[in-house]
């Protein structure tokens, strides 16, 4: 007797699309990543992703409103600078790194 049993395909996404990648000035293993929440529009993800391969580790360092979001940006190797204007004032937060990627601080 033979069954046959249905298979189904699963498509896998993700809720977020990335909108930036960039290195850290003076670290290759050390990226920026923003990624665009696609189901929260417009709230926007910040992470800092450490290594390659199974040593890689990911970290979250903030969220914000995209619609206030005016620039992430690296501000040197282990900072990095988040510039919103949820008013008419520009907002600057500095996020903290610790030696291994991981946020000191976080931008909420």
């Amino acid at each position: 007797m033979v069954v046959v049993l249905p298979v189904g395909l699963v498509v896998l996404s993700s809720p977020a699309d990335e909108t930036g990648r960039h290195a850290a000035p003076g670290r290759a293993d050390r990226e920026l990543v923003v990624e665009k929440d696609r189901d929260f529009e417009p709230y926007v993800r910040i992470y800092v992703e450490q290594g390659s391969g199974l040593t890689a580790r990911r970290w979250k360092a903030g969220a914000v409103s995209g619609d206030d979001l005016v620039g992430v940006e690296w501000d040197g190797p282990d900072r990095i600078k988040v510039t919103t204007a949820p008013g008419r004032e520009r907002e600057v937060q500095l996020i903290e790194l610790a030696p291994d990627g991981a946020p000191r601080t976080v931008a909420k």
